[in-house]
């Protein structure tokens, strides 16, 4: 089960990210921005990381904190090192290291991915009811391949924040296991 659930928050990160990083990007070009983009980029990576934890529970928090910083780095690379992008590669790591640390702080590792799915359920569910509403209404329609990824995302949004319901009221499948104490 743990697999099953790992491999979907995995899956869900990768394609919300995707789907960010277009929108950021399209911002290059001259398209509007909104801050809501680079946040729920950030909550795509808690959730890969939370999905990194639930299928490898051995993996140390650091590394984790560490690509959460690497990856958002990496991306703005191609645009140029600049202090905002260096700004949110840090606050994504300071959010991914207090998503664990509370998560720690219950011995409920399940939290991080259920604090991520919600955050990014916040906004693709609006936005995605938005655009079809928007679509009905417009006379410009958008392109059916977008609208069936939004709405495969949105199913997988809500995927992964009832399998972090379901991983937290299950104690067994999420327990951090437990450190080595030193021989006195």
């Amino acid at each position: 089960m743990k697999a099953v659930l790992g491999t979907l928050f995995v899956v869900t990160a990768l394609a919300t990210g995707y789907w960010e990083c277009f929108l950021m990007m399209r911002q290059v070009i001259g398209a509007p921005g909104s801050a809501w983009y680079p946040l729920t980029l950030g909550a795509s990576i808690v959730l890969l990381s939370g999905g990194i934890l639930t299928l490898f529970p051995a993996t140390r928090v650091v590394w984790l904190v560490a690509i959460a910083i690497l990856i958002p780095f990496a991306l703005c690379v191609p645009l140029g090192v600049t202090w905002p992008c260096m700004v949110f590669s840090l606050a994504t790591g300071l959010a991914t290291w207090g998503a664990f640390a509370l998560a720690t702080t219950f011995n409920r590792m399940s939290l991080v991915p259920l604090f991520a799915g919600v955050a990014l359920a916040a906004w693709w569910i609006p936005e995605f009811a938005y655009s079809i509403v928007g679509s009905a209404r417009g006379p410009v329609s958008p392109a059916l391949p977008d609208m069936l990824f939004g709405f495969g995302v949105v199913v997988l949004v809500l995927a992964s924040a009832s399998a972090g319901v379901a991983l937290l009221r299950t104690p067994r499948v999420d327990r951090h296991p437990p450190r080595l104490k030193a021989k006195e």
